[in-house]
This record gives structure tokens, C-alpha cells and sequence, in this order.
């Protein structure tokens, strides 16, 4: 599932450590990868690099601490959850497609 393999793959941990590991994050909730956890993005920007994620996020979209851009990445371009359509770019009628946190509408 996205959000477990995500959150291991950021966070360099298991997902069990910090309640992830079941299911993905639903459109309605209002949590996201805890805010404790530091990063693959945060490490790499400490270390100079600059960091960049194209496409899904999946690990928070409902309050904006949670957004890639406050996680450590420098550029972001893609949806917040997971469950867009490919066209539109909406979920359930709401536009999910951001570059950089702020919103984009683009066709196809």
C-alpha cells in the first residue's frame, strides 16, 4: 500500500513506529505522517542538495504541515492524495494537483 511504503521510505523507519503501517490516508482525515519524523528530503537539504517530488504524495493533504514543501522538499509538482482523476485532476470534485503548495489546473 502507498502511504506505508511512503512514510518507510521518507522516514528510514518502519511505519508501525509512528502509526501508519495499515491503510492508506483516507480523503476525509485530517492526519498525516507525524511532523516529528525527519526526513530523507530534510537530510539531503542539510547536506546541500537540492530536493524535488513528481507525482503523489499520499502522507497528509488535509492541513498543510504535512505537505511535501514543510517536509523538506525545495520543488513539488503532483496530487496530495491519492484518488484523482487523471484528467481533471479532481478527487470527489475538489482539484488535487499542486506545484510548489499552490494549486494548478492543467488539462490531460
Amino acid at each position: 500500500m502507498c502511504t506505508p511504503t511512503r512514510a518507510a521510505l521518507m522516514a528510514g523507519r518502519y511505519p508501525f513506529r509512528y502509526g501508519l503501517q495499515t491503510i492508506v490516508i483516507p480523503t476525509a482525515a485530517g492526519y498525516g505522517l507525524d511532523t516529528n519524523e525527519w526526513l530523507t528530503p530534510q537530510c539531503l537539504g542539510g547536506a546541500g542538495y537540492q530536493t524535488a517530488i513528481i507525482g503523489k504524495w499520499h502522507l497528509g493533504h488535509a492541513d498543510r504541515r504535512y505537505w511535501p514543501k514543510q517536509r523538506g522538499f525545495d520543488c513539488q509538482y503532483g496530487a496530495m492524495n491519492g484518488d484523482l482523476d487523471c484528467f481533471t485532476h479532481d478527487e470527489h470534485g475538489v482539484l488535487d494537483w499542486f506545484r510548489d503548495n499552490r494549486p494548478v489546473r492543467e488539462s490531460g
